[in-house]
């Protein structure tokens, strides 16, 4: 396992306000103590407000205002969760974003009143997370946030302590509003060598505003071919609502719980060698039709079963794709574990994705 770290002159910006270009790192040597660097260039620029849903304002000019103050925009993301949560309240059913939107940019004096009195239906405490001045999240105050700055530093004293400081992380990425960092921690050679060398690790993921709930998911590194499988139903989700500092422990605990995992998840791995797919293609055709890959994305799968006509193939296919496709990494992580479900489940799985 490489443990040479190399700088990667990453910086707090005083001036400008990051943009998260969403994707993995695919350097050699990255540090946790980078990640943290890299996450305190975004941090500078987030702000959280919890004000009654009633102040949170469309203006008519087109902007929001929070309690009567600054001059705010609103995302999708945001505007999706705010059309649904006031919506609900004052009509039984969400606001359309797309015509909430159209409204803000087109009509917003007209869209204005209407806004107003869904949001006093609601009549509730919200937590708005904005970003440079745009509201990235529109939550509810019972919401759990377990942010990016939280759990970096844990994982840096983790290893620290429970480690010896030896780790590798595998193209780790930390966003603006989300992180997935592989943190692998040591080597193993399954039946004595054959197929080469793995590595096993845990995947650690948060999400800021509500797009994904915390998790930390074992996986395994294929080293002869840099894949990597992520086994979700292994690993630990952590549901965003109750004591903050409980979740955190929470989080930080299922590391241990989550490395035990990987003995199984190697296991199930190697017997996929000699689970026979002969319709493969088709499986793959089925895949690309379901998930709507284009034809890069399926050539990639297609190429990275290296001919094996196996569940072996169809899960080094699906891995292989993760990381020699330019995609953001949150759809990485999702076909890293992918492969994961198709190497922890029967053929029949594999098979029911078979287009006909």
């Amino acid at each position: 396992m490489n443990t040479q770290h190399m700088m990667m002159n990453w910086t707090v910006a005083d001036a400008v306000a990051p943009q998260d270009n969403k994707q993995q790192v695919k350097a050699a040597g990255v540090t946790i103590a980078e990640l943290i660097e890299r996450n305190a260039a975004f941090d500078q620029w987030k702000r959280d407000v919890e004000v009654n849903a009633n102040d949170f304002v469309l203006q008519p000019e087109g902007y929001f205002t929070m309690a009567g103050e600054g001059r705010y925009t609103i995302e999708d993301h945001a505007l999706a969760q705010m059309c649904a949560r006031i919506g609900n309240a004052h009509m039984g059913f969400a606001i359309p974003t797309n015509y909430a939107k159209f409204q803000i940019n087109n009509e917003p004096a007209l869209f204005s009143p209407i806004l107003a009195k869904s949001a006093s239906a609601y009549g509730k405490e919200v937590l708005l997370r904005s970003y440079n001045g745009s509201v990235r999240a529109f939550m509810s105050d019972k919401y759990t946030h377990i942010d990016n700055r939280d759990v970096l530093p844990m994982l840096e004293k983790f290893i620290n302590d429970k480690a010896g400081g030896q780790y590798e992380l595998v193209r780790p990425y930390v966003g603006r509003d989300e992180m997935n960092v592989r943190i692998m921690f040591r080597d193993v050679s399954p039946e004595g060598g054959k197929d080469g060398n793995y590595g096993i690790g845990v995947v650690v993921r948060t999400g800021e505003i509500g797009n994904v709930s915390p998790a930390v998911l074992p996986f395994i590194q294929r080293h002869a071919c840099e894949n990597s499988t992520v086994w979700q139903e292994g690993g630990t989700v952590i549901k965003q609502a109750g004591n903050r500092d409980y979740k955190l422990m929470q989080l930080l605990g299922a590391i241990g719980s989550a490395l035990g995992s990987t003995a199984a998840l190697l296991e199930k791995m190697m017997a996929t060698r000699y689970v026979e797919l002969p319709s493969i293609d088709s499986i793959i055709a089925g895949l690309a039709a379901k998930f709507d890959w284009g034809s890069e994305m399926t050539y990639a799968v297609s190429a990275g079963t290296e001919n094996s006509r196996t569940l072996f193939g169809l899960v080094n296919g699906l891995t292989y794709a993760a990381h020699a496709v330019n995609m953001p990494a949150q759809q990485a992580l999702e076909m890293e574990m992918l492969g994961g479900k198709m190497a922890t489940s029967t053929a029949s799985f594999a098979k029911s994705f078979a287009k006909n």
